[in-house]
């Protein structure tokens, strides 16, 4: 399982460095004040979907026999359950067996929250930039 997930990072890298090349292609239009903000909330965001495939491998790899893994390897099966949910990602075996590891979720949730502020920050120092650009113009 561990193979699995590795695996899938390792696959989703060329996606991952070619994403990095085109922010840091695409940032260089940005005001350079905002640029550093703009980059770091672009990676963050290439992280938080590496993590998010990360978590959805979990799910592919239980998509067939769920009832069964959770049998083999948790020893619970509640009918009702294994229904996969993919935000957050979930699924369960019973009510407090999830097949998904417990540190995907909150990790996703924490890049993308973290892109976002560091999103506000570069459009925060491109609109300082901008007035200080106008009004030394003036």
């Amino acid at each position: 399982m561990a193979v699995l997930g590795f695996s899938v990072l390792v696959l989703t890298a060329p996606a991952a460095v070619l994403a990095v090349r085109m922010i840091k292609r695409g940032s260089k239009r940005l005001p350079a004040a905002a640029r550093p903000s703009a980059r770091g909330a672009g990676y963050l965001l290439v992280a938080a979907s590496e993590a998010y495939l990360f978590g959805l491998t979990h799910l592919a790899l239980f998509w067939a026999d769920a009832r069964d893994l959770c049998l083999s390897r948790h020893q619970t099966w509640v009918d009702g359950y294994g229904r996969a949910k993919y935000f957050p990602l979930e699924r369960r075996c019973n009510a407090y067996i999830d097949m998904v590891p417990a540190h995907v979720n909150p990790l996703v949730l924490m890049l993308l929250g973290v892109a976002v502020a560091v999103a506000l920050v570069a459009i925060g120092r491109a609109i300082r930039q901008h007035r200080a650009d106008r009004s030394s113009a003036a």
